[in-house]
């Protein structure tokens, strides 16, 4: 086990800094060059030789300096210190344990009383566990996924967290063993802004392992075949346990004749391949899950890697996979299509979450009246991977939640769809304008989830609508109001290539307050001619309010506020301020937990600005005498009640 020792020179406070200071051996040139002078002096006079030499001289130290390459530091009294704290499953539970007390002894201790500690934890995604605190608690709690490790964004976010009016460190405490991102890049950005990064290794070794290395199933196969599943498992050393296959998460008896649910298998020390038969009873994707349980928990130390998926798709008749979020609008599709012998699934949203693997068990998707915000973005990139390489049908059925009313402008799923869904620019029709207001900095991966937000806002829009984009910054002077300026001025959308350049560039500052960012956007906002204004906040609610007044004015100039509170280090009395906003100015509010939720709701949002696309009334449809496939044949349809443009 490894013995913790505080890394030398944590708190170090040198006025001057070297990069490279075995450079300033250089110096030692001047030995040789006063030696020569003076062997070469004959004849020349006193003065001279001084000044020959002090010149020379001059010349090497500043050679060698600049080889060097000094950095002189200003810092405060204080030091904040910023520990990363690697908590993903490949460390084990007792060292994880032991670090947390290292790190109680190093708070304890601080030689200043004004000293700041903050932590970030790292597994696959990096979380806030402590701002930087003179009374900091140490705490590695962790809610994310542990399976993985990105050291990188968990060092960006130290380096987001560090305040400038003391001097800074980060500590890292790691196996690094990392498997997203580059951490190297993140400690390149630390050494150019000054930030020494000191390393605790955390060492380990296991002495008993199996792995599940492979589930080896066929592609695809037909409907009542009998196929081998090959498990491929690497043992450490000689043992033995159940094998266990789940297919769609049903238990697979194995062995009918015993009252085992799995088969036993013997592992040898190496690699081991086990073949295990299996019947396809069922069409369209099956997903097939295997499970060793060792007999002895001693011969495996990491029993979370002794499970492995594979699938296998599996030809059947027409199936048609119809996505509707609870309403009867799918009624007459449905009973028509299994009158015509089609095999219908009718599925809400949340099941596009399976993944291509699942929608690769349908001939079709017919998605009825259902919104772009209803899914994630893996659900929509899954769709469009459906369709384009898979070859699966898509069918989008229009209402008040489809195509662009729905936020499917710009998204994955509008690019294999036969129809365009952002009007065209000659279209005459009212506008809606969007202002964003970015103050996520103080959850994880704040800057990263707020150019992700703001990006899927942009994109949702016409390439009529108005959209402009607020953050805090003092360095912007007198370009803004208090601190807070345009990341990217209110203008229309266009092909959304600016805003969204603008918005992967913004740097979200920690704002003090909202009264200079909404009267920012009030004042874009007012500046353009749009039938919909709205403004979205996103923020963990613990700037200043906007005034009465203010809210007022907003209410006057019949705009919007949604607000989006996350992370950071919001209060009860910050939620019920940013509700109040939300709710005075006939806005949204939405209390965040999960960031992931984010884009889908931004998403959401800005499509508010979008309901010029509807248009109600009655309308009597004309069919095309130059259209084929399925209007053939078809003299007439009945009339509507609407469209989307």
């Amino acid at each position: 086990m490894t013995e913790f020792q505080e890394p030398n020179g944590m708190f170090a406070d040198l006025p001057i800094q070297f990069e490279h200071p075995v450079m300033l051996l250089v110096l030692l040139l001047i030995v040789p060059v006063v030696l020569l002078a003076r062997m070469g002096s004959a004849g020349q006079g006193r003065g001279k030789l001084i000044g020959s030499v002090v010149v020379r001289t001059i010349l090497i130290l500043l050679l060698a300096v600049s080889l060097a390459r000094p950095s002189v530091v200003d810092r405060g009294e204080s030091v904040t210190l910023m520990v990363v704290a690697d908590v993903s499953r490949s460390i084990p539970r007792e060292l994880q344990r032991e670090s947390g007390r290292f790190l109680e002894r190093v708070a304890d201790a601080k030689r200043n009383e004004e000293d700041r500690i903050g932590v970030v934890t790292v597994a696959e995604e990096s979380e806030i566990r402590q701002t930087p605190d003179m009374n900091a608690v140490i705490q590695l709690d962790h809610a994310g996924d542990l399976a993985a490790t990105d050291l990188a964004s968990a060092m960006r976010t130290a380096i987001s967290l560090l305040p400038t009016d003391t001097a800074n460190r980060i500590l890292l405490v790691s196996d690094g063993n990392e498997t997203e991102s580059n951490l190297l890049e993140a400690v390149e950005l630390a050494r150019a802004n000054d930030i020494p990064v000191d390393v605790l290794p955390i060492e380990y070794e296991y002495g008993s392992e199996i792995v599940f290395e492979q589930l080896r199933a066929p592609n695809r196969a037909r409907l009542g075949q009998s196929v081998d599943l090959r498990a491929f498992l690497r043992s450490s050393s000689e043992t033995s346990g159940v094998l266990r296959i789940f297919q769609n998460d049903a238990l697979v008896d194995l062995d009918p004749g015993s009252t085992s649910d799995g088969i036993r298998i013997d592992l040898e020390p190496g690699s081991n391949t086990v073949s295990i038969p299996v019947t396809l009873e069922s069409g369209g994707a099956q997903r097939f899950r295997a499970e060793f349980s060792p007999d002895d928990p001693d011969s495996d130390a990491i029993l979370e890697n002794n499970v492995y998926e594979s699938v296998t798709f599996v030809a059947s008749d027409g199936r048609a996979l119809v996505i509707d979020e609870g309403g009867t609008e799918t009624t007459a599709l449905v009973s028509a299509l299994r009158t015509g012998g089609v095999e219908v699934v009718v599925e809400p949203p949340s099941s596009l979450l399976g993944g291509i693997a699942f929608l690769n068990g349908f001939d079709t998707v017919i998605l009825a009246n259902v919104p772009r915000w209803s899914i994630d973005q893996d659900a929509d990139r899954s769709l469009r991977s459906y369709v384009h390489d898979l070859g699966g049908g898509l069918v989008m059925i229009g209402g008040d939640e489809g195509f662009g009313a729905g936020g499917w402008i710009e998204s994955e799923t509008a690019k294999v769809l036969p129809v365009r869904l952002d009007p065209p620019q000659e279209r005459q029709m009212v506008r809606g304008a969007l202002a964003l207001i970015m103050h996520s900095c103080e959850m994880a991966k704040g800057n990263y989830w707020g150019q992700q937000t703001a990006i899927a806002a942009i994109d949702a829009l016409s390439s009529l609508d108005y959209v402009g984009i607020v953050t805090f910054n003092w360095g912007q002077g007198g370009q803004g109001v208090n601190g807070c300026s345009w990341a990217f001025p209110m203008q229309p959308a266009g092909d959304k290539s600016a805003a969204i350049a603008a918005a992967k560039k913004m740097v979200i500052g920690d704002m003090p307050d909202f009264g200079a960012s909404m009267t920012l956007a009030r004042q874009g906002l007012n500046g353009v001619n749009a039938g919909q204004k709205h403004v979205i906040i996103i923020s963990d609610g613990d700037a200043v309010p906007p005034s009465k007044t203010l809210l007022d004015q907003y209410v006057a100039d019949g705009i919007t506020v949604t607000t989006v509170m996350v992370g950071g280090h919001g209060t009860p009395k910050d939620r019920q301020n940013m509700q109040g906003v939300a709710e005075f100015t006939g806005g949204t509010f939405y209390n965040v937990s999960n960031p992931k939720m984010l884009p889908k709701i931004f998403i959401k949002e800005a499509t508010l600005v979008t309901r010029t696309l509807l248009m109600e009334g009655d309308f009597q449809p004309s069919v095309s005498a130059t259209l084929d496939g399925p209007t053939r044949g078809v003299g007439s349809v009945p009339g509507i009640g609407g469209f989307v443009l």
